[in-house]
């Protein structure tokens, strides 16, 4: 175990700790817990590799309190908010399952504040990932986004000419002033855009009411 690591070439203002274990027993390999501590931000993974039938059953949890503390990381120091995510895989690699939960709570860049993010995705054994759901939340105004295209066959990506997606963008109310300051006004949106990169359809309908500065 690694109790304590400094890495002064990032200029961190953080302690770093990082412990792991691991096994092989019966054809399986174990990672029975990998934990990294930076500053407050945790960071968990465990799961087992099967050597004879090449899958894998992973899970990763990540914990973010402030995103303040990892400014000199990301290089946005005007990014604050907190995270959490969990990641949970299995199969093999030509037919992988998937699913992604993240979310953020009090997300704001710079002057503008974006709210509570919350993504759902999942990956399915055919190669077809979804977007569940990527809702954004301030205050009474609220905005919903859906999906879906396939990407990978049998465990290969899809050239991204090729691909077909489907997709949905909708808002029954976006207050311009729970984003911004001094701005006002109720934006409305519903949209469909089905096909390719290179040959999208769909409708998009964008309605904007009592806009006004001050």
């Amino acid at each position: 175990n690694i109790t304590s690591l400094s890495l002064d070439s990032l200029a961190l203002a953080q302690d770093i700790s990082l412990a792991c274990s691991a096994s092989v027993s019966k054809g399986t390999a174990h990672l029975h817990n990998f934990n990294s501590t930076i500053g407050n931000t945790d960071l968990t993974m465990h799961g087992s590799y099967s050597l004879s039938a090449g899958t894998a059953d992973a899970e990763l949890m990540l914990a973010v309190p402030s995103l303040k503390e990892l400014q000199n990381i990301t290089k946005m120091k005007d990014l604050t908010g907190k995270v959490s995510l969990l990641v949970s895989a299995q199969g093999s690699l030509t037919q992988p399952h998937a699913e992604i939960n993240l979310t953020v709570d009090s997300l704001s860049l710079g002057t503008v504040r974006i709210g509570s993010l919350n993504i759902e995705t999942d990956l399915s054994e055919n190669g077809t990932a979804t977007v569940k759901n990527i809702t954004v939340t301030n205050n009474a105004s609220q905005l919903n986004l859906t999906g879906s295209s396939r990407i990978l066959n049998e465990g290969k990506l899809i050239p991204a000419d090729s691909l077909t997606f489907h997709c949905s963008l909708a808002s029954t109310g976006l207050y311009i002033e729970d984003f911004i300051d001094s701005l006002f006004g109720t934006i409305t949106i519903a949209s469909t855009i089905d096909g390719t990169i290179n040959n999208p359809q769909g409708h998009i309908n964008l309605t904007g009411k009592d806009l006004t500065v001050s």
